[in-house]
């Protein structure tokens, strides 16, 4: 549970990043290359939010 915890603050930090990127006084990269990563991000954190609520619904310890 731990490092799922771990892996779903880092899947936030890439999201905040690439929010970040494509602000106009920033601009690294252009958002048509990041809503991609944007869409999986959001896939990938249903899947951890899903399988932790799974492994707390089932007695997994921490």
């Amino acid at each position: 549970m731990h490092f799922l915890r771990i892996a779903q603050g880092s899947l936030k930090e890439l999201e905040t990043h690439s929010l970040l990127s494509v602000r106009p006084k920033i601009r690294l990269t252009d958002i048509q290359l990041t809503i991609p990563i944007l869409k999986q991000c959001e896939s990938v954190g249903k899947l951890f939010r899903a399988l932790i609520r799974f492994l707390e619904n089932n007695g997994s310890r921490e």
